[in-house]
């Protein structure tokens, strides 16, 4: 039904991965950043995902999570037995709608859209397809922040945007509490239960 894609950078272990494949028994894939500085990395790592893409997987879905994603629960038990269409973050950010990362839009030649937080996604494989289009390839090639270019191109390209809407995912850094999808969890779980 899917596979997952893990985004990590170089030096940057997969902390969560052990606790996440206790869960889930599914086919996994890195990728791993290899550009520096690593603040660059992060605010591009969409193009990490297109450059990676390339009908790599089997399964109808893709769920990319970031190094920094716990999840302790099956996934499909998480966002149920029927995966949505398109392309599904935890919130779609539209024009009216407060956020940082507009101030970036100028760099945008479509009507921009954002999907925050980037970390947690799932995709089908027509949505990554299409944000391999190469009249996106220029787009992919400037410095724009991830969230803001991969929703303002995914808009463009007529793919349904779904919200996960869950609590436990955020930007911000998130406690775990019970089972689920927790991000962002920048420390090992394991080690905190020993301490």
């Amino acid at each position: 039904m899917f596979e997952v894609l893990w985004m990590t950078y170089e030096g940057q272990p997969l902390i969560h991965q052990r606790e996440f494949s206790k869960h889930n028994d599914v086919k996994q894939h890195i990728v791993t950043s290899h550009v520096e500085p690593k603040l660059f990395a992060w605010r591009n790592c969409d193009v990490a995902l297109r450059n990676w893409w390339n009908n790599q997987i089997e399964s109808e879905f893709l769920l990319v999570i970031e190094w920094d994603v716990y999840i302790n629960e099956k996934v499909n038990i998480i966002f149920g037995n029927t995966f949505q269409k398109g392309a599904t973050f935890q919130e779609i950010k539209t024009a009216g709608k407060p956020w940082y990362w507009w101030r970036e839009s100028s760099k945008i030649p479509m009507r921009p859209a954002g999907v925050v937080p980037f970390g947690v996604a799932l995709y089908d494989r027509d949505a990554l397809n299409k944000i391999c289009d190469p009249k996106y390839d220029n787009l992919f090639r400037q410095d724009i922040f991830c969230e803001l270019r991969m929703g303002s191109v995914l808009l463009d390209a007529g793919v349904p945007m779904n919200a996960f809407g869950l609590p436990s995912i955020s930007y911000k850094n998130t406690k775990v509490s019970g089972k689920g999808i927790f991000h962002a969890v920048k420390e090992s779980q394991i080690l905190l239960a020993r301490e």
